[in-house]
C-alpha cells in the first residue's frame, strides 16, 4: 500500500500544528509562597521535630506509646 502525497501533506501539517501548540504553551498558575498569614517551618532533629511559626518555636516528640506530643509555643 503506497502513501500518496495528499496523506503526507495532511499528516505533516497536523504534526507541525501540534508541535506549535506544544512549544507555545505557557502555564498561567501563580506560585503562592505562604499558606497562612505567617512564615512556618518544620525541622527534623535526632530526637523529634521542631516547629517554627511567626517567630515562635515548639518541640514535638514521641512518648513511650509512640504518640506525638507537642509542647506549648514559646513567647
Amino acid at each position: 500500500m503506497k502513501t500518496d502525497t495528499y496523506t503526507k501533506v495532511v499528516l505533516t501539517g497536523i504534526a507541525i500544528f501540534l508541535g506549535v501548540i506544544a512549544f507555545d504553551y505557557k502555564p498561567t498558575i501563580n506560585a503562592q509562597a505562604s499558606s497562612s498569614s505567617g512564615v512556618e517551618m518544620i525541622s527534623a532533629g535526632q530526637t523529634g521535630v521542631w516547629h517554627f511559626k511567626d517567630g515562635k518555636v515548639r518541640g514535638c516528640f514521641k512518648n513511650y506509646e509512640n504518640n506525638a506530643v507537642c509542647g506549648k509555643w514559646s513567647d
